[in-house]
């Protein structure tokens, strides 16, 4: 699993570098700056939105313990 992770990062880090020297002056470039605060809180709430609906659903459907 870590080595996965460890190729996206790379992946996107490389992705990243080449993109910089043509998104500088792209309304794109220009928004993402502005606003990149905002984006990765609005990121972070959905992800750990989708994490807590997804744990509530699994208790919701685990079965009941057994009886002593």
């Amino acid at each position: 699993m870590k080595k996965f992770f460890l190729q996206a990062f790379l992946l996107f880090c490389s992705f990243a570098a080449f993109a910089q020297d043509e998104e500088e002056n792209s309304a794109a470039y220009k928004f993402g700056e502005k606003y990149a605060i905002e984006i990765i809180i609005a990121v972070i709430v959905l992800i750990v939105v989708i994490i807590w609906a997804i744990v509530r659903k699994k208790k919701k459907n685990s079965p009941p313990p057994p009886p002593r």
